[in-house]
């Protein structure tokens, strides 16, 4: 039996870098093991954020100025920020159609679901953990493959 989820959205102050509010840039490579999104900090860097054992991912719609049409919206969602949602119905929806995502499946693992907000477009993904990388005086598409260990 599954229960209901509640959709707790939380918005995670100082753990990824600020991107850059006119032009993040955000771009995204993903393979069947890890997701990465990449985009322009405040301070023109480069930021690589990947997502480990990522089950699914979005990109796209809303955009800054209809945040509020999207589902979590009216539960604490901001724009241009990195948000977690505890009690996600995602998640809840994915275990129901696939029964993988748990806190005891998968050796243990435990799955969140994040959300970027950024100028033009939205990421979300349900993961088990993330790393974050830094590059100073790189395009976002450089750190991106430079970030991606391909050996």
């Amino acid at each position: 039996m599954f229960k209901l989820a509640k959709d707790k959205v939380t918005v995670l102050e100082d753990v990824f870098p600020s991107w850059d509010i006119g032009a993040p840039s955000p771009c995204v490579f993903a393979d069947e093991h890890i997701v990465m999104l990449g985009y322009y900090t405040r301070k023109e860097e480069a930021c690589v954020v990947t997502f480990n054992h990522c089950f699914e991912y979005k990109m796209g719609m809303p955009d800054e100025n209809t945040i509020h049409q999207h589902s979590l919206g009216d539960k604490g969602l901001k724009g241009y920020k990195a948000h977690v949602v505890e009690d996600s119905s995602w998640i809840s929806e994915l275990e129901k159609r696939y029964g993988v995502i748990s806190d005891y499946t998968q050796d243990g693992r435990k799955y969140s679901h994040y959300i970027f907000t950024f100028h033009d477009r939205s990421f979300e993904c349900v993961a088990s953990g993330y790393t974050i990388n830094v590059h100073k005086n790189i395009y976002v598409i450089e750190a991106l493959v430079k970030s991606r260990d391909f050996s």
